[in-house]
């Protein structure tokens, strides 16, 4: 009698035990999940070299044109980039007088032909590709400006700052 009661303990207990087993979660499941995240940095990048920015002919009261810079610049950003211009640029003197403005123009490949319109003289963008390049597509930066009849005769400077961002997306 004391065996037959045992058994039954026994017998019942196994059955919790296993009941308990398989409400488990890792036994319950059928699907599952893993999520998974990475991150891809951005390739901005614009190298500017200067040119034929030395020795510029300030005296011949005409439109001037000169290629002033090489650019290479790119982004892995799909929606492209824009250059621009920070300030508009000025010939200046340690005088402050008679001025030159400069027009700034930006054109797409390493050697194009010098243009004789486009040129901006205010700040803002000068190129905007609108796809992802690769960083060492080549532009080419030019400049026109107009010396006065009678320019002072003094040494003149000026710089044309640049800026790339992404295009925003």
């Amino acid at each position: 009698m004391l065996s037959t009661s045992l058994r039954r303990v026994l017998v019942a207990s196994g059955l919790v035990i296993a009941s308990s087993f398989a409400a488990s979660a890792a036994f319950a499941g059928t699907t599952g999940s893993i999520p998974l995240s990475g991150t891809v940095t951005t390739t901005l990048e614009m190298v500017a070299t200067p040119t034929a920015n030395t020795g510029m002919n300030l005296t011949t009261p005409s439109v001037q044109r000169v290629k002033v810079g090489d650019i290479t610049m790119g982004t892995n950003n799909a929606t492209g980039l824009n250059l621009a211009l920070d300030s508009a640029v000025t010939f200046t003197n340690l005088n402050a007088k008679t001025p030159i403005t400069v027009g700034v123009a930006v054109l797409a490949g390493a050697s194009p032909t010098t243009p004789t319109t486009g040129y901006t003289t205010i700040a803002g963008s000068l190129i905007a590709p609108t796809a992802a390049q690769a960083v060492s597509t080549p532009y080419s930066l030019f400049v026109e400006y107009t010396p006065a009849a009678l320019q002072d005769p003094i040494a003149y400077s000026a710089t044309v700052s640049l800026t790339v961002t992404d295009n925003a997306d």
